[in-house]
Formats: C-alpha cells, structure tokens, sequence
C-alpha cells in the first residue's frame, strides 16, 4: 500500500493460466474503486502510491523480466531484457523508499521445459541487484555461485542463492533470502556491498520488513 492509501495486489481470474501471469489490481484502502490495471505477478508500490514494479513471464521461451506502469494505467514500459546469459531473468521487485531504485532477484529462473529435472546442480546464478527505477544495467549486490556437483557444493564457503530482496525504511540496508550448503537463512547487506551479515536464522520469505 502506498502513503496515499493505494492498494496494489494481483489475483488469478476465470483466464488465468496456472504458473503464469495473473490480473494486478489497483484499489483504494476502503476497498473502493478496484479495477484491472495490467497482466503479471508480484507487484511492488512506490511509497507514493503513484506507479509500480511488477513481474511478467513470457512462455515461449520462458523468461521473466521486470516491468513499471503508472496506477492510472498510463506509462508501462518494460526496465530489464534478457542481458547476461548468466542473468536472463529478474523477478521479486522491491522499490527502494526514494523510489530511485528497484531491488530485484537477478539471475536463471526454474527450469519449467524439464522441472523433473530442476536440482540444486541446475539453478545457476541467482542472486539481488538493483536497477534504476527507469529502467539500466544491473549491479549485483550479493556474490552466490552455483554449483554443479556434490564434490562442489562440498567444497564451496560462498552463498549459492539470494532472492527476494526488500529494503529496510531508511534505504540503506537491503534485506534478503539466502541460502548457503547447510542452511537457508536470511541476511542483509549495504547498498555500497559492505555488512553482508546474517539478519535472522530462517528465511524472510516474500513479506515487507523492518529493522528492530
């Protein structure tokens, strides 16, 4: 929700087709005024309440990317492609307080050709960036590497995966979802890359936070 009491949220309708995008809807806090603004997933407001970051997934071939449109349906244009091979997909929007960035899972989404085949050894590169709120390249905050074996993940010290970003309310710190060889935990970190440090011994998961 956003300062001006705008409500932002997607659900599935009659059309939705199963693991894809759904209906993101616009509304007032006193649940008046709803109304369809676009087609994706996860959207994420502005403080304002005046525009939004939101996931679309196209199917042939699977990727997802991160787009923003205006509340009043106007101004949508898509802010991530395809990029690296190590990075085609960006997910989990998280607009930073300011709203001059957007913090975003960057990397290789699931395997949905072959997910009876999708393992720890397949993931790739997944890790939180941010990006200009316009739309510009990606700088990677966190540094987990896959890993393709057992005798590799044995043998690594690193994080293999950060997801699901959002920002703590001064801007500064950027809380995470991570997962090391023996444990999946959540952390933080600077947005100048310094304090990368655990935050809490599970996972944060999807919900909004805030420091003690």
């Amino acid at each position: 929700m956003g300062r001006d009491g705008t409500v932002i949220f997607s659900a599935t309708t009659a059309t939705t087709v199963p693991n894809s995008n759904q209906t993101i809807f616009v509304m007032n806090s006193d649940g008046s005024g709803l109304r369809e603004l676009t087609q994706g997933m996860q959207p994420s407001i502005a403080p304002s309440g005046k525009w939004i970051a939101f996931t679309r997934q196209t199917d042939v071939p699977y990727h997802r990317q991160i787009f923003r449109i205006n509340v009043d349906g106007t101004g949508e244009h898509q802010l991530t492609d395809l990029g690296d091979t190590n990075y085609p997909d960006a997910n989990a929007a998280s607009i930073s307080p300011d709203e001059t960035q957007i913090a975003i899972f960057s990397g290789k989404e699931q395997d949905r050709v072959n997910p009876q085949n999708q393992s720890l050894f397949t993931y790739g590169y997944r890790n939180v960036a941010v990006i200009p709120a316009t739309g510009g390249a990606r700088r990677l905050l966190t540094a987990c590497k896959p890993v393709t074996t057992q005798a590799e993940l044995q043998a690594t010290t690193v994080c293999i995966v950060a997801d699901n970003p959002a920002w703590t309310p001064d801007g500064k710190l950027m809380i995470f979802d991570i997962m090391f060889k023996s444990s999946n935990e959540t952390w933080m970190i600077n947005t100048d890359k310094t304090n990368f440090s655990r935050y809490y011994s599970r996972l944060r998961g999807v919900v909004g936070v805030a420091l003690k």
